[in-house]
């Protein structure tokens, strides 16, 4: 069994290599545009948060707990980003929080417990990508915005998909770190019987 700073130096692991290996692909494309909350490229910094802080609850907490901690990020989340509380604003945060959450959810469930080392980061990039197409043409369609379809697909598709690459690298790179750490020896309990 794990003692409990092994197990805290796995979690902290996990969370920052996946959250960095996501902000390291947006930089190395997009350059410091993506700390900028305006742009669409700022998903790397959010949607990496919430996905690698869903990804660390599902592997190390129950099901029913990821999903109360990852509501809890939601709300927080919301709090810190919203810009106006209108109904097309909540409605666009709760189906890309959705999006985010599920995506996660497929490749936890579907892919990391896979055998298939190198290709599970390409799975993940997927999983985020198709995720949000379905999000955009849903958001496009309920806003009666269909025109700009192909430049929201085309835009979506991209960063998703780099998001999920970057998640699932950093994932990976977490695992070797995590098999690298020292192996902690429990204690033995001194026997009665050498006692002199």
């Amino acid at each position: 069994m794990k003692s409990t700073h092994q197990l805290s130096q796995e979690i902290l692991i996990m969370l920052f290599s996946s959250y960095i290996g996501c902000l390291i692909i947006g930089y190395i494309i997009f350059q410091s545009q993506i700390f900028i909350p305006n742009l669409a490229v700022f998903q790397f910094v959010i949607s990496g948060a919430m996905a690698a802080s869903f990804f660390t609850l599902l592997r190390y907490t129950t099901f029913r707990n990821s999903l109360a901690g990852y509501f809890v990020i939601c709300i927080f989340m919301e709090g810190l980003l919203m810009k106006s509380p209108t109904a097309e604003y909540i409605l666009r945060d709760i189906l890309y929080f959705a999006v985010i959450g599920f995506a996660v959810y497929l490749y936890w469930r579907y892919s990391y417990k896979t055998n298939l080392l190198w290709n599970r980061p390409l799975q993940f990039a997927g999983y985020f990508a198709v995720l949000n197409i379905v999000m955009t043409v849903v958001l496009l369609f309920i806003n009666n915005q269909l025109p700009q379809l192909i430049n929201a697909l085309a835009l979506n598709m991209s960063i998703s998909f780099l998001v999920g690459l970057g998640l699932g690298i950093g994932i990976e790179a977490g695992n070797y770190f995590i098999k690298k750490l020292p192996a902690v020896e429990e204690e033995q309990p001194i026997a009665e019987d050498n006692k002199s």
